[in-house]
């Protein structure tokens, strides 16, 4: 516990394969995707489950419950964030006519937009797959 902790680290097929999507179908993009989404959507459920069942005494190191409900409060707010980036990620695949040679999109031009003053694409004010 003395020593410096390592930098995360994101390991993701789902993300791996959609970053090669030009390399594949609109349908395979939108397959990755929504495996993805469906992996963190089961992941959500079972550390909500788990986390609930410590209001009735269940956490197996009781002494120990504050420090796991505050690993379980990160583990569902970055769930929650995946199955929401995925609805995004959906509904951009969707308006593509193909996964191949788009480039620099007007769409594409404005996420980056929207990444370069730093808000977030999830933001409800920007519109999705528009």
């Amino acid at each position: 516990m003395t020593t410096e902790p390592k930098p995360p680290a994101l390991e993701a097929e789902a993300l791996l394969r959609l970053l090669f999507a030009d390399h594949g179908t609109i349908d395979d993009a939108a397959a990755a995707v929504n495996k993805f989404a469906a992996d963190a959507t089961d992941a959500y459920e079972q550390v909500l489950e788990i986390n609930v069942g410590y209001l009735d005494g269940k956490h197996p190191f009781p002494d120990r419950v504050h420090v796991s409900t505050l690993f379980a409060t990160f583990q569902l707010e970055l769930f929650d964030l995946m199955i929401k980036w995925a609805e995004f990620a959906n509904a951009e695949i969707a308006a593509w006519p193909t996964t191949e040679g788009l480039g620099m999109t007007e769409r594409t031009e404005a996420i980056l937009e929207q990444i370069k003053q730093r808000r977030s694409v999830l933001d409800p004010s920007f519109k999705a797959g528009s």
